[in-house]
């Protein structure tokens, strides 16, 4: 009798023991002990965190600060005579290959210290950028007094194929940062827009004119360490003035390359350290027309009218290219081309 006893209170007092390591928790359960530790040594599961946006916005529509950062799923259109506003300070995330289309009114202007910030949801993967087509609303249209039109201020744009495309458009693209991206802005089928202060760096190509198209580009710094700054091509004609064209490496091979009958204007800018060469003529093939380019006025990184010449390929170096007229030409930098002062 005496064992018997003796046996119960030793199974009782392990069982209560079983209990105590357990947590409590019914047969078959998991101790909180044990739970956390199978949570921090499980594979992390991220979850990507924003509103989602994508579809056609058919009313005029903001995105407010309050929801950033927004996740671009799939593309955005905005259609004619309707606007899309984006407040200082939004975040927006693409998915690759997807857009954010204007066919309409387009305000994503944010502040020196509060800057729209538009980039890519995943790293290594780029998106298709702000594409701003023939339908849009122009900068300097008369509806843009009355607060319409379309402008991109104060905004960060990067990882993209083209940050910005002007189909036959002519927004207002000042004060921004356009970086590693495929092409930095694009202009293409008579698109003039006003392309003003901005610092555009480390794309394969800084602008590209191509199509009729005739930009105005002024006071902006574009810069990379290969590829070329600006690209005219296709009869396009912009005016290039007070910018700054520089090459950090030796495969920046053109600081402005011109092909198939462009015609663009080039004065007073800063136009150095180009690795190729800093004005460059192209055929890209046989009978294409070649023009004669008004170069006249600018900083080539030296005073030595040699130096100067050998950096720019014309009919200088094969007969059947247009002639780049670079004289007279100044001798010191222009402190005053561009918005980095």
């Amino acid at each position: 009798m005496y064992k018997r006893e003796r046996v119960i209170k030793v199974l009782l007092f392990a069982i209560m023991i079983l209990i105590v390591n357990c947590g409590g928790e019914e047969p078959g359960g998991e101790s909180e002990t044990a739970h956390k530790r199978r949570q921090v040594t499980a594979p992390e599961k991220v979850s990507v965190k924003g509103t989602e946006i994508g579809g056609q916005i058919s009313e005029d529509t903001v995105l407010g600060l309050a929801d950033s950062p927004y996740i671009l799923t799939h593309n955005l259109e905005v259609v004619p005579d309707v606007m899309l506003t984006i407040e200082p300070g939004v975040v927006i995330k693409a998915k690759a290959y997807t857009a954010i289309v204007i066919r309409g009114n387009f305000h994503a202007i944010g502040e020196e210290n509060k800057r729209i910030k538009f980039t890519s949801l995943n790293k290594g993967e780029r998106w298709d950028g702000i594409q701003i087509k023939d339908e849009s609303c122009d900068y300097d249209s008369n509806e843009l007094i009355e607060g319409f039109g379309c402008s991109i201020q104060f905004c960060e744009i990067e990882y993209a194929n083209t940050g910005i495309s002007c189909e036959k458009a002519s927004p207002l693209l000042t004060n921004n940062i356009i970086q590693n991206s495929g092409e930095g802005i694009k202009c293409r089928d008579e698109a003039n827009p006003k392309i003003t202060k901005n610092l555009i760096k480390d794309n394969d190509s800084g602008i590209v004119c191509a199509d009729y198209s005739s930009p105005e580009i002024s006071y902006n710094t574009v810069v990379g360490d290969e590829g070329k700054g600006i690209s005219c091509s296709n009869q396009s004609s912009p005016v290039i003035a007070y910018n700054t064209i520089f090459g950090k490496g030796d495969t920046w091979w053109s600081g402005i390359q011109c092909e198939s009958a462009s015609a663009p204007k080039i004065n007073y800018n800063n136009i150095y350290g180009n690795g190729g060469f800093n004005l460059k003529q192209l055929q890209t093939k046989p009978g294409d027309e070649s023009l004669d380019i008004d170069a006249k006025n600018n900083w080539w990184g030296t005073a030595d009218k040699e130096a100067i010449a050998a950096s720019i390929f014309d009919k200088t170096d094969k007969a059947t290219l247009g002639e780049v007229n670079y004289i007279p030409f100044i001798k010191s930098k222009l402190q005053k081309s561009n918005h980095l002062g």
